[in-house]
């Protein structure tokens, strides 16, 4: 007997597509191997949820509510677990995970054989070309990028304070344009031996490349050795990176023929697991008032009762970088440069916000959603990475 849709008539295949749904969503709902993973009932049958979330910029502000509601572990599409858990961080990401990158990557390869090492999901092709990017990152690379990063860093502050007389206050200009200039130049510098010079006065082509990498992103995602020893700088620093991850929302891995086990559970083959970095750095199971910017609470010191073995909990729970076979080998560049940047700001220059005019720019708002309420948070749009807009600040040249 055979059957043949070529005679069904337009109310005929209305009947039969309202019936093909019906049927998935009662599979997804109640039959899938994840049906008893708990999450809002039509993110479980249906990745609108998910897709509407990315779009509004909002995801990593979405995932943070349903693990309010749900716990530690929510299904956001049918075949898509996502957690705010240590140990369940851990069971993802580490080098024995049975788990390589999902198939969302796949959006960031030019074509099936031009990868890189980031888009990349086999790990033996992943970890022969970390092989090669990590002799960029040794501590002699390090020590040989502290001029260049000094040298575009000095000439950013000079710029910062041009047209303002000694003792006055710079006009409001929106730092994380500024920071996006800085970074671009020193990374130009470093990494093509010429600077772009996009933090420069006047016109440059250049400029429009910090907006369209994150253009680009929003489109496929629908040590100076004496600063290694600033301890509250460093803390600072990481304090920053817990409330503002640079990448808010989870790192996909897609679990491989076996399947795996996740803090106690079973996840079969195909299943995507992930951990949500805005949610985990927000955690109040792990960092108690993680609301509150308090850099004390990654120094172990008596004085302030915090011991290192809290520490310890804290750094298990804190992954800016990732960690296991994805592992950010700029991590240490990266710090190096951030606290170049600040120590050499904050020697020279005053800072504040504005007292007046758009000085509430990159804040919650009190009257904002369900997370985005608390002022002293800094907001972020969630494109894969995180997509900022201010703070407006001033700065004026500090009399030493």
């Amino acid at each position: 007997m055979s059957y043949s849709f070529a005679g069904l008539t337009s109310g005929g295949w209305v009947t039969y597509s309202i019936t093909v749904v019906i049927i998935m969503i009662i599979y997804n709902a109640f039959l899938h191997p994840l049906s008893k993973v708990p999450g809002p009932f039509f993110a479980r049958v249906s990745g609108l949820p998910s897709w509407y979330s990315a779009m509004s910029g909002d995801r990593h502000i979405w995932l943070w509510q349903l693990f309010q509601i749900y716990g530690p572990k929510v299904r956001i599409t049918p075949n898509t677990v996502v957690f705010c858990d240590p140990v369940a961080y851990r069971d993802i990401y580490s080098n024995k995970a049975n788990g390589p990158k999902g198939p969302f990557y796949e959006a960031w390869q030019k074509d099936e054989y031009d990868v890189n090492t980031f888009s990349t999901r086999e790990k033996k092709v992943h970890a022969c070309r970390r092989k090669m990017l990590n002799q960029s990152f040794t501590e002699q690379s390090l020590l040989a990028s502290q001029p260049f990063m000094v040298k575009h860093v000095d000439r950013w502050i000079e710029l910062l304070l041009l047209g303002t007389q000694d003792g006055e206050w710079s006009e409001p200009m929106n730092f994380a344009d500024l920071s996006d200039t800085l970074v671009f130049d020193i990374m130009g510098d470093l990494c093509f031996g010429t600077s772009f010079n996009i933090k420069e006065p006047g016109e440059n082509p250049f400029r429009v490349i910090p907006h369209s990498v994150v253009q680009y992103m929003q489109f496929f995602y629908p040590l100076k050795p004496q600063l290694t020893g600033y301890t509250y700088l460093r803390a600072c620093i990481d304090e920053t990176m817990r409330l503002s991850p640079s990448g808010p929302s989870e790192l996909p891995r897609q679990v491989l023929k076996g399947g795996t086990i996740i803090n106690g559970d079973f996840y079969p083959e195909g299943t995507i697991v992930g951990a949500s970095g805005w949610a985990t750095g927000h955690n109040e199971g792990v960092y108690g008032d993680a609301e509150v910017f308090r850099p004390e609470r990654w120094i172990p010191d008596e004085g302030t009762g915090v011991t290192q073995e809290e520490v310890n909990i804290l750094r298990a729970n804190f992954h800016p970088f990732a960690k296991g076979p994805g592992y950010c080998p700029g991590k240490n560049i990266a710090i190096l440069e951030l606290s170049i940047t600040i120590a050499r700001m904050l020697h020279r220059l005053e800072v504040r916000k504005p007292p007046t005019g758009e000085n509430s720019l990159g804040e919650g708002n009190p009257n904002g959603g369900w997370g985005k309420r608390n002022k002293n948070i800094f907001q972020i749009q969630d494109s894969y990475i995180s997509v900022r807009n201010g703070p407006m600040v001033q700065f004026k040249k500090r009399r030493v």
